[in-house]
């Protein structure tokens, strides 16, 4: 059971090495943290309500996870519905998303942010580690030079929306 989960994180969420590192030592590799975001939502399950439609991922912030999602998304479906990338400058201008990143600018307002979407069921993810403990679902950190990520079952929950245990299981830190 333990060989194949580590294959399993190994499949889905290949660590490379962090070639640089911000101040509080978040990675800055944006291609990795753009294919993160992008298997978060496999294993992630919507209302119903969020199953017709486009699948609309989010972005608070200048960040170059950005133009990698961007790259990543193009053309894609997740959940058979077609995915649409939107950019928001400013928190307080952000719409409905299933998804959305907040850039390592905007983690220090997650509570405004949390509070923002509290009336849709989004996952929210975090450039910062730490976020999970004040209501992101998830965010990233570095661990062992490697990028990985925490997730609060309890934010994921109380955002309406159901995550398979394999989630929990792949990440560093569970709250």
């Amino acid at each position: 059971m333990i060989k194949k989960l580590w294959l399993l994180k190994l499949l889905l969420f290949v660590g490379a090495d962090v070639y640089a590192q911000s101040p509080n030592g978040v990675a800055l590799d944006p291609k990795e943290k753009a294919t993160y975001v992008f298997n978060f939502i496999k294993f992630i399950d919507w209302p119903v309500s969020y199953q017709s439609g486009d699948f609309v991922v989010g972005v608070i912030g200048e960040t170059p996870v950005y133009a990698e999602l961007e790259r990543l998304l193009a053309g894609k479906r997740i959940y058979n519905q077609p995915v649409v990338l939107k950019k928001f400058t400013d928190p307080n201008m952000a719409t409905r998303c299933h998804v959305v990143f907040v850039s390592e600018k905007y983690c220090s307002k997650i509570e405004c942010i949390v509070n923002r979407f509290k009336q849709y069921n989004t996952l929210i993810v975090c450039e910062r580690s730490g976020m999970v403990r004040k209501g992101s679902a998830i965010s990233f950190l570095v661990q062992n030079s490697k990028l990985s990520y925490e997730v609060n079952r309890n934010n994921i929950k109380n955002s309406g929306l159901h995550a398979n245990n394999q989630l929990e299981l792949l990440a560093s830190n569970t709250k």
